[in-house]
């Protein structure tokens, strides 16, 4: 099955539910081209050029990434002495869309923050390189055969691998600003605090905050320190005090069932989070917020 064609000089993808691994050889100048479809370029071996069109001009060669959106029009050339051996991931942005991104917000928020599937230029530009970028080779090895090979369950093994990818690059793009406002520790940061929001009547735990931003437990909460100034639970426990203080005055719920919204099963553990946080018992917070409210009408 042919999986891409041209239009001109533009290259398209002919199955937007495949991965596509090509594996290239450059030994001469290509025609400028773009394509409606991210590319991620691996440079396996050899020393060339990328070229993107009325943009910048770069020498590559071995462990050089590539990351172009679908406007980029771009060629790579290279000399038949030396030629340029290129790995390229192909892929349509619905194929992590519609079984992956939708299941994970994390892996949306990278999704988002590397590129944009529209028709504008994302907020890291169209085009990334990243140089001395070895780790990612067999990452792209890994691909090529299960896409070749097409053993059952290849698919999934490529989105797999294309998730692992992405998230490299972001850390990658992102570790010299990872504090500002659009770092990755803040994204990081900003998405766990966003879970325990939603989450508060459940169990949550710092390994599980974790696991779900892809980092090591101990990693994490340093991190999550570093950025709020507390600890994840004892963030957590300041959420679901604030909350449990706020359902306290705007509703006449009891005192259990406000508890066991905000994650807490033991009343006399609630009870004492509670006082040390307000010096005053929730039934005590309820009747103050209620006189103050009446002084004020």
């Amino acid at each position: 099955m042919i999986d891409i064609s041209n239009v001109g000089s533009t290259i398209t993808l002919k199955n937007k539910n495949e991965i596509v691994i090509r594996k290239e050889t450059v030994n001469f100048q290509l025609d400028y081209h773009d394509h409606d479809y991210i590319e991620i370029a691996y440079i396996d071996s050899g020393k060339g050029l990328h070229e993107i069109e009325n943009g910048i001009a770069l020498p590559v060669e071995k462990g050089n990434l590539i990351f172009m959106n679908t406007i980029v029009a771009h060629r790579f050339s290279a000399g038949p002495e030396n030629p340029l051996i290129v790995y390229n991931c192909i892929f349509d942005p619905m194929v992590l869309y519609e079984d992956l991104v939708e299941k994970d917000d994390f892996i949306n928020n990278i999704f988002q923050h590397l590129f944009d599937a529209g028709e504008k230029p994302n907020k890291f530009g169209n085009y990334i390189i990243l140089t001395d970028f070895f780790k990612v080779e067999n990452i792209f090895h890994e691909m090529y055969r299960e896409y070749k090979e097409k053993p059952k369950a290849y698919r999934k093994m490529n989105q797999a691998n294309l998730v692992k990818l992405l998230i490299m690059i972001f850390r990658s793009v992102e570790k010299k600003s990872l504090f500002n406002s659009d770092g990755y520790y803040k994204t990081v940061i900003e998405n766990s605090i966003s879970f325990m929001n939603e989450n508060l009547g459940s169990v949550i735990t710092s390994e599980m905050l974790a696991r779900r931003v892809y980092l090591s437990t101990s990693h994490f909460g340093r991190i999550f320190k570093d950025y709020t100034g507390e600890a994840p639970l004892q963030y957590l426990t300041n959420i679901r005090l604030s909350k449990a203080a706020q359902l306290l005055v705007s509703t006449r719920l009891p005192v259990s069932k406000i508890m066991q919204s905000v994650g807490y099963s033991d009343i006399k553990h609630f009870y004492s989070l509670f006082h040390a946080k307000y010096d005053m018992t929730p039934n005590s917070y309820r009747k103050e917020a209620l006189i103050k409210t009446l002084d004020g009408k």
